[in-house]
């Protein structure tokens, strides 16, 4: 398949997931049962996913008389809507190699400042503060840029790490900020980055060229 496909919409992307994280090939009713769709409804976003590339449908020969049931498996070319596969990873490899590492909160803010030097946001504002916010809004935080300040609402990683974890998350997004800001040659740097209950606020102050 080439060129744009639209966005599948939040019941076409919930069929998804549900047949990518069936097992094995499931029927419409299956489907239908699952996620409380009408039979046709769902039969209707089944075949869509199909003409899309993302399902692959198949007949399952059952005995009986009549047409055989149709049932539908995901293809290569679906998109992986789950994450948590991302997330254990995540765990993971923080607990294996960051966490017992001596002067681990430095290399992880010195690689989240090689990580934010390549990042742009989709769409740019040519506001240096704003560009940071846009470009954690893209990977699933909530910001909002202020006067030298940026206002995490939201931060996916609260939701997914425990305590003795998130530390490395903020120390990863420490680092990212500058080198955003680093790549887009501003002279502001971050000063603090105080991570309340709720939300987290980052404020940047200018730091003069050497």
């Amino acid at each position: 398949m080439t060129g744009e496909r639209a966005p599948l919409g939040a019941t076409r992307s919930e069929v998804l997931r549900v047949v990518q994280s069936a097992g094995s090939p499931v029927g419409v009713s299956w489907v239908a049962s699952v996620l409380d769709l009408h039979t046709n409804s769902a039969r209707n976003h089944l075949e869509e996913l199909v003409a899309a590339g993302f399902l692959h449908r198949a007949v399952q020969p059952s005995g009986a008389h009549g047409r055989p049931p149709a049932v539908y498996a995901a293809t290569a070319d679906a998109p992986t809507l789950g994450q948590t596969h991302l997330v254990e990873l995540a765990q993971v490899l923080i607990d294996a190699f960051v966490l017992p590492l001596d002067g681990s909160e430095q290399r992880l803010v010195e690689a989240g400042r090689a990580w934010g030097r390549g990042a742009e946001p989709q769409v740019d504002s040519g506001d240096d503060l704003t560009a940071v916010a846009r470009i954690f809004g893209e990977r699933g935080f909530s910001a909002l840029a202020g006067d030298r300040l940026v206002t995490f609402v939201k931060c996916p990683f609260r939701e997914v790490l425990d305590g003795s974890q998130l530390p490395a998350a903020c120390a990863l997004h420490r680092g990212f900020i500058d080198g955003v800001l680093e790549r887009r040659g501003s002279r502001d740097r971050l000063a603090t980055l105080h991570v309340g209950e709720r939300e987290c606020l980052a404020r940047v102050e200018d730091v003069p060229a050497l």
